[in-house]
């Protein structure tokens, strides 16, 4: 019999029409597994009866059911899904998850238990209350000790969760994101019908993100105008979130409306990326973001904010330029500078190669204790 495992932390709940970094790392994950053999099972928290998942699971992978709003039906839907399927062990990929296998680990059910990191938990905390972060931090020091392996998506995310954990670095480890695949470039292919990126008389820019307080979008449109003026170009924003009025109202402000975009939640947003002349992200902070490796994997230039996991995937700089967050002129002359004297595309592609799906998971299954299944 093959080995199998469960993966928990995604929702069938649609977010802003949009869903996390964390959801691309699962599915090309999973879809390197079940090539090597290894049954996957996504244990999905349903949120409304009947709904799907917003995205795509990889053909072979299976669903279970677990209900979110009953904590307690939830952990014993978890424990009985361990009773019956027997697997080599759950990763999880998000607080909910975690919080569930620690305290079934808490309570000495046998399973092998995995919880990936994927974002700076101290920075997540800024601003918070006293009892909240307090919690916060009580759970993820819960994580260190009951966990039977932390796999963080990059070098800073792993400091950052020793620090704040008091973890034993020897249990957690750094494992790069499964994100270039034959299946992006496939995806990337695909044409666009927008007259923007077929007449490409002017440079067009591109981000992608949620359009929420994390993303800073507020900073890119203060740079955005400021190229502008110099240099004729276009922005294009893909995504949905809570601050899509506030980002409107904001170009608005600028007088951009002709030349900025907002084109919501894309599917599939690689064609964009293969066809635009710079991605941008200006985020508060980041994890490891996929959009600056899935940029680089099409050739395409890419600019970003120092805000976390960005200085690794740009190598100090060596595949783009890094500025301070919340720094519209520092963005604004890295933009230029870029769209002046782009890099090379095969250095792009070297840059992103650290990102191959086939070889991360083989590192996820030697944490999980995996072998190829037959």
């Amino acid at each position: 019999m093959n080995p199998r495992i469960g993966i928990i932390g995604f929702t069938n709940r649609l977010r802003g029409r949009g869903y996390s970094g964390a959801v691309p790392v699962a599915k090309n994950l999973a879809a390197e597994l079940i090539a090597a053999g290894i049954g996957v099972d996504f244990l999905v928290f349903q949120t409304q009866p009947g709904r799907s998942l917003p995205f795509d699971l990889p053909d072979g992978a299976t669903i279970v059911d677990i209900d979110l709003n009953d904590r307690t039906r939830a952990m014993v839907q978890v424990r009985q899904y361990i009773v019956d399927v027997a697997p080599q062990g759950i990763m999880s990929t998000g607080t909910r998850g975690s919080n569930i296998l620690t305290t079934l680990k808490k309570s000495r059910v046998p399973f092998k238990a995995w919880i990936s990191i994927h974002h700076p938990h101290s920075q997540e905390m800024k601003g918070w209350g006293f009892f909240r972060r307090y919690k916060r931090i009580r759970r993820l020091r819960a994580w260190a000790s009951y966990a039977d392996a932390i796999i963080a998506v990059s070098k800073m995310t792993r400091d950052d969760f020793i620090r704040v954990s008091r973890c034993d670095p020897d249990k957690i480890r750094v494992i790069y994101n499964p994100i270039v695949n034959s299946e992006l470039k496939r995806l990337a292919d695909e044409t666009i019908d927008h007259p923007w990126f077929t007449h490409l008389s002017e440079p067009v820019i591109i981000s992608v993100g949620r359009l929420a307080a994390p993303k800073d979008f507020f900073t890119l449109l203060d740079s955005f105008n400021m190229v502008n003026r110099k240099m004729p170009c276009r922005l294009v924003i893909l995504g949905e979130g809570p601050q899509r009025e506030l980002v409107e109202n904001r170009i608005r402000e600028l007088g951009l409306s002709e030349r900025v975009q907002l084109r919501g939640f894309i599917n599939n947003p690689f064609p964009f990326m293969k066809h635009s002349s710079l991605l941008v992200l200006s985020s508060a902070w980041e994890g490891t973001p996929n959009v600056l490796i899935e940029a680089m994997a099409l050739g395409t230039p890419v600019v970003s904010t120092d805000c976390g996991g960005t200085k690794e995937v740009l190598g100090d700089g060596r595949y783009g330029p890094l500025v301070p967050p919340n720094n519209p002129q520092a963005l604004a002359r890295a933009i230029i500078s870029v769209l002046d004297n782009p890099p090379k595309p095969d250095l792009l592609r070297h840059g992103a190669q650290r990102f191959d799906a086939t070889a991360a998971a083989k590192k996820y299954m030697e944490v999980m204790g995996l072998t190829q299944g037959n």
